[in-house]
């Protein structure tokens, strides 16, 4: 009955709970509802001075109160965990800088593309940046941050806090050329992390995917994020 209405930690997104055993040693949230169930019935013993309609009363209040209480704490967490859900996906997406159309790019919403490269390459997009931040934080154990301008586009941070991982993405429906993948290599050298990913809509060659492998860099093409979006839709599903 200690975890009665907590919910199954071994799920994703749930697993990276500060309430879950194995993350820590603080109460559950079923505990510390009945607490506050249990402060609440004995406000009521009080002042019905134990009568038997009064004991009903404390028993039905304590229950209510506890369930209450455990199910606005696990909302809360909910939200810290995965700042994606309806709610706040609709406050990123209002908030958030909207991508650039090709025909509106001028050369101050561009960064230097590098020599030989199209523009286009390069084109900006928070709005992808963000689902593949929600992605990583369905689909992996780790904490996905988007939003960053030093090179690295979303940081990957583990349960103690450290940083793990960084990805860039690149919006695109063409072949991406190999020099993406020494300038993401250069950025995880600078971060100092193991892992880094180069995520893009559109597709790699095999000099871009022989150079991955020499650099330690992981590749997710457009077909690899279908299948995310499709593995993370079925897990939200089932939470």
């Amino acid at each position: 009955m200690g975890r009665l209405f907590d919910p199954d930690y071994s799920r994703p997104v749930w697993n990276r709970s500060r309430y879950s055993p194995k993350n820590s040693k603080r109460a559950s949230m079923t505990t510390i509802g009945q607490l506050f169930g249990g402060i609440s019935s004995l406000i009521i013993l009080l002042i019905t001075a134990v009568s038997p309609l009064g004991i009903f009363t404390a028993f039905v209040t304590f229950w209510i109160v506890a369930f209450c209480v455990a199910i606005l704490i696990r909302r809360a967490e909910w939200r810290r965990l995965n700042p994606n859900d309806k709610e706040l996906k609709h406050k990123l997406e209002v908030d958030a800088p909207k991508a650039p159309t090709f025909d509106d790019i001028t050369d101050t919403r561009f960064m230097r593309p590098p020599d030989g490269v199209p523009a286009p390459y390069i084109a900006h997009s928070p709005e992808f940046e963000h689902e593949i931040a929600w992605l990583f934080n369905m689909l992996t154990t780790s904490k996905a941050v988007a939003g960053g301008k030093d090179g690295a586009e979303i940081k990957l941070y583990g349960r103690s806090g450290n940083l793990i991982g960084i990805v860039q993405c690149k919006k695109y429906d063409k072949t991406l050329p190999a020099i993406f993948v020494r300038e993401i290599a250069d950025v995880k050298k600078r971060f100092a992390v193991e892992n880094a990913w180069l995520v893009t809509t559109g597709i790699f060659n095999e000099a871009t995917r022989k150079e991955a492998k020499n650099l330690g860099i992981r590749l997710f093409d457009g077909n690899e994020v279908q299948k995310m979006r499709k593995k993370a839709k079925d897990k939200s599903l089932q939470i």
